[in-house]
């Protein structure tokens, strides 16, 4: 005999999230229909294993999503930085004097440039600074430009 209730209304009766009238009408179907019976307990047995697939044990097993292993990492503190730290922290232990002797060499060979030349006409802060000579009608004549 073929029932017309739908499998979400069965499911709904099974969770008992169905309203007092709909649960007795459904109750009075099940006493009526075997295959229907059969139907809520398939999805019973269905609901079974949906449960026991996912106890308290296999929970842990499951990836949990992006913020909860953001916020479990942040909560637990680092032990030991990885080597990608250790090493980026020791290059740039390695070529700080170098970039301090860098820095020194550009502001020494600037202040030289800045010092030795000296025009007769006046020069910008820039020419000075890169030893570069002034700019005027005459050099740019010169340089025919």
């Amino acid at each position: 005999m073929k029932h017309d209730l739908k499998t979400e209304t069965l499911l709904r009766y099974l969770e008992g999230r169905l309203p007092v009238s709909e649960r007795e009408a459904v109750r009075g179907k099940l006493a009526a229909s075997a295959a229907l019976r059969e139907e809520l307990e398939a999805l019973r047995r269905m609901q079974g294993l949906l449960r026991t697939a996912v106890d308290e044990s296999s929970i842990g097993a499951v990836r949990p999503f992006l913020a909860d292993r953001v916020v479990r990492r942040l909560r637990t503190p680092q032990t030991a930085p990885a080597g990608e730290e250790v090493i980026s922290g020791m290059l740039s232990g390695l070529f700080r004097p170098f970039i301090a002797f860098a820095m020194v060499l550009i502001l020494a060979l600037a202040l030289y440039n800045f010092v030795t030349h000296d025009y007769d006409v006046k020069r910008s802060a820039a020419e000075a600074v890169f030893g570069l000579p002034p700019v005027t009608l005459a050099t740019a004549y010169d340089l025919q430009l």
